[in-house]
């Protein structure tokens, strides 16, 4: 070892080694503290889905869904959903209402399920869409590996169900 101590540097070559993957498993059980710092995601999405189901003076549904998906400082994924029903304005309709469920995918394993929550009060957003509420994950998300979300938002209109199919989309 060089003597830099009293600069307060120290040259630890002589007496690190390297481990083996065996070894870091009998010590720690192979974790690596580096797995889960900060990690960027920030993406923004959309589709559409049409269902043949048919809604008593609407005839076939369609919606269309924006997300945006970002994680903030402490590594935590948020989902905000927005929806555009497109036959919103169309005579027969009295109310609708959409809803759903996001699953977070790590590595090909559903890690956590929520369900959206909706927004309070009034929200007012790019005016072509309706908010439909945020996710947030409690699970960190890695910096390696896939991440996946799996979508399914469905909808209320004039009280009858339209159930669409779940959307996975791969974020990283």
């Amino acid at each position: 070892m060089h003597n830099y101590e009293s600069l307060g540097f120290f040259d630890f070559e002589d007496f690190v080694e390297e481990l083996t993957d065996e070894q870091l498993f009998a010590i720690n059980g192979g974790s690596c503290a580096g797995g889960y710092m900060n990690n960027t995601i920030s993406v923004t999405s959309s589709f559409s889905r049409t269902t043949q189901s048919y809604v008593e003076n609407v005839g076939v549904v369609t919606e269309d869904i924006k997300q945006t998906c970002f994680t903030d400082k402490n590594n935590k994924l948020t989902i905000n959903n927005f929806g555009l029903f497109c036959q919103k304005d169309a005579s027969g309709v009295d109310s609708y209402k959409f809803g759903g469920e996001i699953k977070l995918i790590i590595n090909g394993e559903v890690r956590e399920s929520k369900f959206i929550t909706p927004p309070t009060g009034s929200n007012i957003w790019d005016g072509t869409r309706d908010f439909i509420g945020t996710v947030t994950f409690d699970t960190l998300i890695p910096n390696y590996g896939s991440i996946q979300i799996q979508t399914d938002i469905d909808m209320v209109i004039n009280n009858a169900s339209v159930d669409f199919l779940p959307k996975t989309q791969t974020l990283m």
